[in-house]
């Protein structure tokens, strides 16, 4: 018999493009969703590359004790990866590829099948969430400063001053702490004095943009619902075909049609990339049209950073880290420790 053949595109992963609505203005571009999904590609590494560390990483150990557990982990790792590169003679890599494709669908039609509700409850509440600070910072000048292709136009009065007095704000505290007082009191008094002033100005700033955060929320909403619904549920057979094939992870397949923790990185960077070239194109037309809606009032800022890669970093990071998670969970997956001291992390920040 012949080696099986890689299984063709699922016919039902074929959505037809709805009729888009008129370009508003670059962004509508295939260049720029290009250049977008890779920028927020590249957020996500940096992301990942920050919170991946491993338990305990923050007790102190001897350089020598560092070193030996280097060793051991370099060692272990390249053992695992020569084990998965010993396949059993008589098994095809062809139909190892096809089953992990089928094992990999069959899990995230489970996930997005019958428990869709709750998996898309939650995670749109944690899109809501992380919008919202994303955008508060992003008004306060914190983030998304450095892509913004044109000036910061003031809108009110309390977002003028904030602006103005934001950037001396360290020079500020310094000019006071320079000064001669009757008393350490009075200098501690002076200091939070200026930090309540701040404080308030930067309260009454964030509720002028309120309005424009509701509809911002809204938007991203819609075009999420849709999304998932309309784009990612029917084409679940394309995302597992193309991740599964472009990843090459069988090649480090222990002979199941699973992942191996081998595998793990090349994996999860292909699922992401994979993913955000879906949900930028998707959801890039959903936030077109509604944009094009001429009741919709929507500061420039708030168009901008519907824009952003960083909006979609942080819907990748939510939905994929979930993803993994139920795919460790189900058997799929071999997660390092390292990532689920990640996923720990994500979700519990303060600690």
């Amino acid at each position: 018999m012949g080696k099986a053949q890689p299984p063709p595109l699922p016919k039902s992963s074929v959505v037809e493009a709805p009729t888009k609505p008129p370009r508003r203005d670059e962004t509508s571009t295939g260049r720029f969703r290009a250049e977008l999904a890779e920028r927020a590609m590249g957020l996500r590494n940096e992301q990942v590359t920050a919170r991946v560390v491993y338990y305990g990483a923050e007790q102190a150990t001897s350089p020598e004790l560092d070193a030996v557990t280097e060793a051991v982990v370099a060692q272990l790792m390249q053992f695992q990866a020569t084990l998965g590169r010993q396949l059993p003679a008589d098994l095809d890599p062809q139909a190892l590829e096809i089953q992990t494709i089928q094992a990999l669908r069959v899990a995230l039609e489970s996930l997005f099948g019958a428990q869709r509700e709750h998996f898309l409850r939650f995670r749109t509440q944690d899109v809501s969430r992380r919008v919202t600070k994303l955008f508060f910072e992003s008004e306060l000048g914190a983030r998304i400063e450095k892509g913004t292709k044109r000036p910061k136009v003031i809108r009110w009065p309390v977002q003028g001053v904030y602006y103005a007095l934001a950037p001396h704000l360290a020079a500020i505290e310094q000019g006071l702490k320079g000064m001669k007082y009757v008393s350490s009191d009075v200098e501690a008094a002076a200091l939070e004095r200026l930090r309540m002033i701040i404080k308030d100005l930067r309260m009454e700033f964030l509720r002028q943009t309120t309005k424009d955060l509701e509809v911002v929320l809204k938007i991203i909403g819609t075009a999420l619902a849709s999304f998932f619904q309309d784009v990612l549920v029917p084409g679940l057979g394309d995302l597992a075909w193309r991740v599964i094939r472009e990843s090459r992870v069988v090649e480090l397949s222990d002979g199941r049609p699973q992942i191996v923790e081998a595998a793990f990185p090349q994996f999860r960077t292909t699922f992401d990339r994979t993913f955000l070239d879906i949900l930028v194109n998707a959801t890039r037309d959903r936030v077109e049209e509604q944009l094009a809606d001429k009741t919709i009032k929507l500061g420039d800022d708030a168009v901008d950073f519907l824009a952003s890669p960083d909006v979609y970093m942080e819907i990748c990071s939510i939905v994929c880290d979930s993803v993994y998670d139920y795919l460790h969970s189900e058997g799929f997956l071999d997660l390092p420790a390292d990532w689920r001291a990640h996923l720990h992390r994500v979700r519990n920040p303060s600690e």
